[in-house]
């Protein structure tokens, strides 16, 4: 309720497509990288989605989210900006990964991303 008036839902879903139509995705896709980022105390992240073509990722963000890039899927495989077979793992399973010490885990060791960034520790989340 509005000022004692009830909103019909003609009125909200007008509201719905003019909100829609102003907001531009990439904006959208940049803020919201850089609030993940900052919450999860993360100095770099990626946000990748699933196409025909494989894994692509949408986005990347580094330096605690001070750097934001909003990419047109580019395709995972032929980037080093993620450990390809842990983002399949997590797309596949569905299942966040959390590893403590990504370069003693079994799983990463052997990983040129996790190798040439040193990361530990290291986490996944599926979209």
């Amino acid at each position: 309720m509005l000022n004692g008036a009830v909103l019909d839902i003609s009125t909200v879903l007008k509201a719905a497509t003019i909100i829609r139509a102003k907001v531009v995705p990439s904006n959208l896709l940049s803020v919201l990288m850089k609030i993940v980022i900052e919450n999860a105390g993360a100095q770099r992240a990626s946000f990748y989605s699933m196409r025909r073509t494989g894994l692509a990722i949408q986005a990347r963000g580094e330096d605690a989210g001070a750097t934001i890039e909003v990419l047109q899927n580019l395709l995972a495989e032929t980037s080093e900006d993620l450990s390809v077979p842990l983002a399949q793992f997590v797309h596949r399973t569905r299942e966040p990964l959390v590893i403590a010490d990504a370069l003693s885990d079994e799983r990463c060791r052997s990983q040129p991303y996790i190798v040439k960034r040193r990361l530990s520790p290291s986490s996944a989340f599926p979209s």
